[in-house]
């Protein structure tokens, strides 16, 4: 071991005063037909833990929701083992404004004020930073708010890491997010707490990978659900091309699809 120290400072000329390594150059927006496929272990994130969600778990960005100044960007998500899909509607700063999630006849909408950040791009390298946030969830059909929700996010960024995946090597912002998320629809209370390590790389606008330790779940105060643990790994990272729109519900990905890879 204390050999390869040498020879690694040997090679990067001796130990520096001081490192001016960043990756402090926030991705450009999101565009059009990118699409992230990921290996996902584990019960679905933010869910009561009781069903494996293991599998394919797919994100696709299908467009601006209001084209012009300040477009929202609809990034659309499928587990291949849950049913449903999730739309979350983010700006051009990765702020999360609203989500919709639809199973069937059954649509709620989620509205985040202020916006949820996700990928915490204000956070300087080695510092933390509490973010808070309201829901509010709306039965689609009615227009009628049936509950609300408070988030609060404490998060710390840790040293960039290089992340090596089956889709490629990529270089990653490393965040580790304790989070509480406590919701209230009509005499109901629910509160979930997780610990979620979390990798993003600009160079491809999305996480590579995030692991999620939650703990037990509390309804109305006591502890109804165990704790889990899931894990999703980028497989497949297919960039912009209007000429190869995917579909979200087209998730298994083809051995001939192009895959971009950090060079």
């Amino acid at each position: 071991m204390f050999l390869g120290c040498l020879l690694i400072l040997a090679h990067c000329g001796g130990i520096p005063k001081k490192s001016s390594f960043s990756l402090d150059q926030n991705p450009p927006p999101p565009e059009t037909g990118q699409r992230y496929v990921y290996k996902h272990s584990g019960p679905l994130p933010w869910g009561n833990g009781l069903k494996d969600a293991g599998g394919l778990r797919v994100v696709t960005v299908t467009g601006p929701e209001s084209p012009g100044k300040n477009p929202l960007w609809r990034f659309e998500e499928i587990f291949e083992r849950v049913p449903g899909i999730q739309a979350g509607y983010y700006d051009t700063n990765y702020l999360l404004h609203h989500q919709v999630l639809r199973e069937g006849e059954n649509e709620l909408r989620i509205q985040y004020k202020p916006p949820q950040p996700v990928r915490y791009m204000d956070l300087p390298r080695e510092a933390e930073k509490t973010y808070r946030s309201r829901q509010t969830v709306i039965d689609s059909r009615t227009g009628a708010a049936i509950g609300t929700g408070e988030i609060t996010a404490t998060v710390r960024r840790g040293y960039d890491v290089r992340m090596v995946t089956p889709a490629g090597a990529y270089l990653c912002r490393h965040f580790t997010e304790r989070i509480r998320m406590a919701t209230r629809v009509e005499d109901l209370a629910v509160e979930m707490n997780a610990v979620v390590d979390s990798y993003w790389c600009d160079a491809i606008g999305w996480f590579v990978q995030a692991e999620y330790a939650f703990e037990p779940v509390i309804q109305n105060g006591t502890v109804v659900q165990p704790g889990y643990q899931a894990v999703s790994i980028l497989t497949v990272y297919e960039p912009m091309d209007p000429t190869r729109l995917h579909p979200p519900g087209n998730a298994t990905p083809s051995g001939n699809k192009r895959r971009s890879r950090e060079k």
